[in-house]
């Protein structure tokens, strides 16, 4: 069975998500030791058995191990199943975590499925559903059409957002990891991401409880946010929509994204938090975004690190604004079922990958 070192990198729960979709993809079973080592709180924690939950929905997988505060999980995938599933995450457990182990897999599966998630939309440590959404997803159409659908957002502490992802696969293949491979490289095309392009356009939505409605808490982050790109860009169109919704906990954000002519898209966010103006919510946002564009990358850091698996499928190039500890061990965990297929050019950042 294949070792899977958890403490690699400051051993995160990256490699753990990461080692799960690999493991359903590839029909690769692992055992990971030292999970989360070193940490205050080591071994798996909820998020992590949430998503091997939700696999076992989704397939007659195993898993031993799996219990919170366990440092050490041996997985046996089994064949996808083809139908749709409810994850209630509980509380604020991220909704886009979960996503980063049962996504991958559900990509290629034989049939559409739809996943229903419970959970938080827009926490710390994750990223918020509308980056996800209008970022990251754009990149994966390749491989699937994707749908998602933010019902009710889900701030920390109680969250219970809902998200409905409607997810239909264009590459199909008969269940071998090398057959599908091939079916890759001969329909889905690389990623040609090494270029930032001229900007188009920026866009954005600036999101808040329906309870901070009457303090304006979304105008004010999203009036900040413009105004900020606006001494950068005053010839680009800048538009930024305002959501209120009802939610069990009071919470806040602005999620920013960035389009050049040659399809490139950058992104950067910020939560609201207790004692924190809405107006510097916005100014934070903004100055993000503005980082990533003079960085000149085609892909964010963050969405970097999310793209990894992907381009390690399809290959190509990307060029980010930063290789980051969650990138790196991504890469260790996709190598470990893909062999060596990344290189690093740490220079310039950029990733770039034969493929298939």
């Amino acid at each position: 069975m294949m070792e899977i070192d958890g403490s690699y990198g400051g051993g995160g729960g990256q490699i753990i998500r990461t080692a799960l979709a690999f493991s359903m993809l590839t029909q690769q079973p692992f055992h990971a030791i030292g999970i989360r080592k070193g940490r205050t709180e080591p071994g798996l924690k909820p998020q992590h058995l949430h998503c091997i939950k939700a696999l076992q929905k989704l397939s007659q997988s195993r898993a031993e191990g799996a219990e919170l505060g366990s440092t050490e999980l041996a997985f046996h995938p089994a064949p996808l199943k083809a139908q749709s599933i409810t994850v209630n995450i509980g509380t604020a457990g991220s909704t886009t975590l979960l996503l980063q182990a049962i996504l991958l897999p559900c990509l290629f599966a034989e049939k559409p499925i739809t996943l229903t998630l419970r959970g938080g939309t827009d926490v710390k440590w994750a990223t918020p559903i509308d980056h996800f959404a209008r970022v990251l997803v754009p990149r994966l159409q390749r491989f699937a059409g994707i749908a998602v659908d933010c019902k009710r957002r889900g701030y920390f502490p109680r969250g219970n957002g809902l998200v409905e992802i409607a997810i239909a696969p264009k590459i199909h293949h008969d269940g071998n990891f090398l057959s599908l491979l091939k079916i890759i490289k001969d329909n889905a095309d690389p990623y040609a991401l090494g270029e930032q392009g001229k900007l188009v356009r920026i866009e954005g939505i600036s999101h808040a409880s329906a309870g901070l409605k009457e303090a304006t808490v979304a105008e004010r982050q999203a009036h900040a946010a413009k105004a900020q790109l606006l001494k950068h860009y005053p010839d680009t169109t800048i538009s930024i929509g305002k959501d209120y919704q009802e939610t069990d906990s009071a919470g806040s954000g602005i999620t920013l994204w960035a389009t050049f002519d040659n399809g490139a898209i950058l992104g950067a966010d910020v939560l609201g938090e207790r004692g924190l103006q809405s107006e510097e919510v916005g100014k934070r946002a903004a100055s993000g975004l503005i980082g990533e564009i003079r960085s000149r990358a085609a892909v964010d850091s963050h969405t970097a690190d999310q793209l990894i698996p992907f381009l390690a499928l399809a290959g190509g190039t990307m060029k980010t604004s930063a290789i980051t500890p969650h990138a790196e061990t991504n890469i260790y965990a996709v190598e470990r079922f893909m062999g060596k297929v990344i290189s690093v050019e740490k220079g310039t950042s950029t990733l770039s990958a034969n493929g298939a």
